[in-house]
């Protein structure tokens, strides 16, 4: 027993987050702070090293499931959530000639909808229902072919308030729009099975 709690303290301590309890598939933890992780130790707070990498995977690969099954708006638009983790999503979309406006760009309302689905699964991914109160995006490039990948991340948490920001890049890695979002956590927790 102390060795599992001085393992509990010690993830506490150092990535922010503790370990509720270990129901076999799945593990339940709660998010403590968002404090960034020292330089020295070269991991930003959504990373965790490779031993306390496996115990969160089946709670992600649930919130994976959860919003690849649940959003039809995202599905209907062709928009493929890659990776989930707290605070952190990646998804892209392949782009179709229904994204394009009448001047065969990709219309604003299809890369800000994929910015907005990356931001809804990583300020979701605490396992505690959030939504939008303040979006905003700004367009830096057209995009008219390939892929648009999306890249949402975990600026600031506490327990009422989750600020995040979502870079979405083409195929060559270039930057084509930036959405900024704050999202209002409520008290609900996310109906997923783990």
């Amino acid at each position: 027993m102390a060795g599992r709690q001085l393992k509990a303290t010690l993830l506490t301590q150092r990535f922010g987050f503790t370990v509720m309890a270990n129901t076999g598939l799945a593990v339940k933890f709660r998010p403590l702070t968002n404090r960034r992780i020292s330089r020295k130790q070269g991991l930003p707070p959504a990373q965790l090293p490779a031993k306390w990498r496996f115990r969160l995977a089946p709670v992600m690969e649930a919130l994976k499931h959860f919003f690849s099954e649940r959003d039809q708006f995202a599905k209907h638009n062709g928009i493929e959530l890659i990776s989930v983790a707290p605070g952190r999503a990646q998804v892209k979309m392949m782009l179709h000639p229904h994204h394009l406006n009448g001047v065969d760009l990709v219309h604003g309302g299809a890369i800000f909808t994929l910015a907005d689905f990356a931001f809804a699964v990583a300020s979701n991914s605490h396992g505690t229902l959030a939504v939008a109160i303040n979006v905003s995006i700004s367009f830096l490039k057209a995009a008219s072919t390939g892929t648009l990948w999306a890249d949402a991340r975990e600026v600031s948490l506490n327990p009422k308030l989750g600020s995040y920001t979502v870079e979405v890049k083409d195929d060559a890695g270039q930057l084509v729009a930036v959405f900024q979002g704050l999202a209002y956590r409520k008290p609900d927790k996310l109906p997923i099975q783990s």
